[in-house]
């Protein structure tokens, strides 16, 4: 039997397709960055240069070292970068 009208899918179906093609698009976007993310973060690298300085600002911020042993940990810390 032929339906020569209206037997097609009718808008709502193809609104509905649209969305779950962009949700499903949108996921695997997602899922991708996550990924390469999450590959930066497994990657063993090295502590940043500035990592010691900021740990020694920090500390003497708060007050556990004077303006003197900062100065001098913080020349040292600067002589023996590789």
């Amino acid at each position: 039997m032929m339906y020569p009208y209206g037997g097609g899918m009718g808008a709502g179906a193809w609104i509905s397709m649209a969305f779950v093609l962009i949700a499903v698009l949108g996921l695997l976007v997602a899922v991708a960055l996550a990924v390469v993310r999450g590959a930066d973060r497994s990657s063993p690298a090295a502590a940043p240069r500035d990592e010691p300085e900021r740990t020694l600002a920090d500390r003497f911020a708060h007050g556990d070292i004077d303006a003197e042993e900062y100065e001098t940990r913080l020349r040292t810390i600067r002589a023996n970068r590789p």
